[in-house]
């Protein structure tokens, strides 16, 4: 069975692979609106501020000895 570490660094990899997939989903050119900007980046920052919160969690839960 996978340390709590080793569990720890694969979450933090998938989440930022995660992040890095998203953000290649907002492609931004220059004859894009800036109102299309703006409603791009309001879609994916929640998501960004979500996983940032959850990886928190699961180190504090780490931290906490639950294992």
């Amino acid at each position: 069975m996978a340390s709590a570490r080793s569990r720890l660094n694969r979450l933090e990899e998938l989440l930022w692979l995660l992040l890095t997939y998203l953000e290649t989903l907002l492609v931004i050119s220059e004859d894009m609106s800036r109102a299309t900007c703006q409603e791009q980046a309001c879609l994916f920052l929640p998501i960004k501020k979500r996983l940032k919160m959850a990886e928190k969690r699961w180190k504090l839960g780490l931290s906490g000895g639950s294992e």
